[in-house]
């Protein structure tokens, strides 16, 4: 309960900002899920497994450098907050891949945690904007 008030505490003292700017992101990963899912589906009929990982792949490589550039060009201390909040979920994502690459989990493993990443990434995106209001 203490992380969940930090947060909500932090989030109402963040500067309010402008949330067009991850309009981008959100395009790109909203397009990306729909070109895998549609790739998934014709690999009914025609193996497009690997297409549907290089298009994740892609999404992928052009948000690390997104992140890259923006973190070239933001303060210390900005980046200094930002590694050490993203040092945690990358720990995780990396944890869940190893997992998933000795084939510790089953099928429903990745989809299953996939939306339970999304769903907190809502629930953090709505404390954000919430108190950014």
């Amino acid at each position: 309960m203490a992380n969940v008030n930090r947060l909500v505490k932090n989030a109402e003292t963040a500067r309010p900002r402008s949330w067009a700017q991850f309009a981008p992101w959100l395009a790109l990963w909203g397009c990306a899920g729909i070109i895998r899912a549609l790739l998934l589906y014709a690999s009914l009929w025609i193996e497009l497994q690997a297409a549907a990982d290089i298009v994740v792949w892609a999404a992928s490589a052009v948000t690390a450098v997104g992140v890259l550039a923006w973190l070239l060009r933001s303060s210390k201390e900005a980046r200094s907050g930002a590694l050490q909040t993203a040092l945690p979920v990358l720990m995780v994502l990396a944890s869940v891949c190893l997992l998933d690459y000795v084939h510790a989990v089953d099928s429903f493993f990745m989809p299953m945690f996939r939306t339970l990443v999304l769903a907190v990434a809502f629930v953090y995106t709505g404390v954000v904007a919430s108190a950014a209001c």
